[in-house]
């Protein structure tokens, strides 16, 4: 619970999610409740493409 207590702080005081104060203990206890979850950690931003991947330049439709 404090795990994904953080996780959630994290998102709403780092990322700016819309989420109030109030629905932080709701949430919290939504996601403990959920079965073999576990806070993994964070590799990188979630909009970061792939490294490895080369964008697509090419201007082709497929």
């Amino acid at each position: 619970a404090d795990q994904w207590k953080a996780t959630v702080t994290k998102m709403r005081e780092v990322y700016k999610a819309p989420v109030a104060e109030k629905d932080v203990d709701a949430i919290v206890a939504y996601l403990t409740a959920m079965p073999s979850q576990k806070v993994a950690p964070a590799i990188g931003k979630a909009q970061d493409p792939d490294p490895k991947v080369a964008p697509d330049v090419s201007g082709g439709t497929g």
